[in-house]
């Protein structure tokens, strides 16, 4: 499937690891910022995971994908699963939950 670069994407992640007690959610949103078309959210789950929700253009949110599938220093991300979603035109924000 080809997405042209300013189509609109959004995807439900769920990312396993050492991903919580390591700073994610914050340098999740660090690096949001390097993306102007990129919105959505970052949070701790119960389980120890961390979900996030990121829309945008396309080629902005692959790359922030990317960002989270490898995550910060001193994180261990060991699994990423990420589930297209609707997009979410009322969303404009990154933000830490």
């Amino acid at each position: 499937m080809n997405i042209s670069r300013q189509e609109k994407t959004a995807y439900l992640v769920n990312i396993r690891g050492r991903v919580t007690g390591v700073g994610f959610r914050f340098w999740a949103l660090e690096k949001s910022s390097l993306f102007p078309s990129v919105s959505g959210y970052a949070k701790n789950l119960e389980t120890g995971h961390v979900e996030a929700f990121v829309q945008g253009n396309a080629d902005e949110v692959d790359a922030m994908l990317d960002y989270l599938r490898k995550g910060p220093p001193f994180s261990g991300v060991e699994s990423f699963d990420k589930i297209p979603s609707e997009f979410k035109p009322d969303c404009y924000f990154f933000i830490i939950e």
